[in-house]
């Protein structure tokens, strides 16, 4: 889910999450309630035939100081 990808990006050590286009609102939700500020490094773009739709993944990191 969302939720769970920007918990997974506020633990520590370098860290990487893919987000799904839908479960964006969710993930920038959960993150700014967790005082990150995900950055998206990539994009993937597909389609996703099980669906019959097309996707977009965003792939995410949190930049750590120091």
């Amino acid at each position: 889910s969302g939720e769970a990808a920007a918990d997974w990006l506020a633990g520590e050590g370098c860290r990487v999450a893919a987000v799904e286009g839908r479960a964006l609102p969710a993930f920038e939700a959960r993150a700014a309630a967790l005082g990150i500020a995900p950055e998206r490094v990539g994009t993937v773009e597909g389609f996703n035939y099980s669906r019959g739709r097309r996707a977009t993944i965003g792939i995410y990191r949190v930049a750590k100081p120091g």
